[in-house]
């Protein structure tokens, strides 16, 4: 599977987290800008590469081939 250079980052960030991360969060610890970083997640997203977790504030969480995880 081709992925941008961005899509890495983010992946690799998702993947050292011990826990979902805010798209804030991510923002801070790739220096990416709201709208790139919202792009990139949303692609994440319909590859199933990354989930979308239910809490209150959007958090994103790196998804391992095969597991279930509670997400929208």
């Amino acid at each position: 599977m081709e992925l941008s250079e961005e899509q890495r980052q983010v992946l690799d960030c998702l993947q050292k987290a011990a826990t979902g991360l805010t798209t804030r969060q991510l923002e801070s610890r790739l220096s990416r800008d709201r709208d790139s970083l919202d792009g990139v997640l949303s692609e994440l997203v319909e590859r199933q590469l990354v989930s979308r977790l239910n809490t209150l504030i959007p958090s994103y969480a790196y998804r391992r081939a095969g597991s279930r995880a509670d997400t929208e």
